[in-house]
């Protein structure tokens, strides 16, 4: 790929939105590209780590395993997200990342990301403010398991997911189930397959979401 095509590439990237020129062109020669097929895993759980991920197209679920050794979801990312900053600490992976559809990456080495910051403090700024973003969600999402109950857990599930995994449709946003199962809900919101299904069917009669064979459709929601 050409330094051209790179630049491109960096200057919409949120995390290097307020480098000037010059500190692009010097970002360049550290930034590699590459393409990940649906379903890679990217990242493995307490797998050491070297390189800091950010999201150019398509989209991965960020995933940890149980002690029973089940998948439990944490979150989706998409374009623009960042991703494996642990490695910048040189510190283990904290949970599983794999791509959900075909996929491009931005990549840079932990030693070179760090060489990067040291000359342009304003990307580690940028890299604070996305992380303090990501604790926001973070407790948002622990406040509605403790609070709600499985019905008020799923239906706020389903609007957060939609903005992230969602199709904007005529009558409403769609979440395709290749995109989310139902065991994939129940694992987010700390409940059930079989109180998921029930919370679903409740809802369903609200009129909040319908189940479609194709995925769970919010009447009404614009993605």
């Amino acid at each position: 790929m050409t330094d051209e095509a790179k630049l491109e590439i960096v200057q919409k990237i949120p995390l290097f939105s307020k480098l000037r020129e010059e500190s692009l062109h010097f970002l360049l020669p550290y930034v590699v590209v590459r393409d990940i097929p649906s379903g890679t895993t990217v990242i493995r759980e307490e797998e050491a780590g070297e390189f800091l991920f950010v999201v150019l197209s398509g989209r991965f679920k960020v995933t940890k395993n149980s002690p029973e050794g089940k998948e439990v979801l944490l979150s989706y990312l998409g374009e623009g997200s960042i991703f494996g900053e642990r490695a910048l600490l040189g510190r283990r992976r904290s949970a599983n990342v794999t791509a959900v559809e075909d996929a491009r990456v931005l990549l840079l080495d932990r030693r070179d990301f760090l060489h990067v910051l040291k000359r342009n403090p304003e990307v580690a700024l940028e890299l604070l403010d996305t992380l303090m973003e990501r604790l926001e969600n973070t407790n948002r999402h622990l406040a509605s398991l403790a609070f709600w109950d499985v019905a008020g857990r799923v239906a706020h599930a389903l609007e957060e997911l939609a903005a992230e995994i969602g199709e904007s449709r005529e009558e409403g946003v769609l979440i395709p189930r290749s995109r989310l199962r139902v065991q994939d809900l129940a694992s987010y919101v700390g409940a059930t397959r079989e109180a998921v299904s029930r919370a679903l069917r409740v809802l369903s009669d609200q009129g909040a979401v319908a189940s479609l064979p194709e995925g769970f459709l919010l009447p009404g929601k614009t993605s």
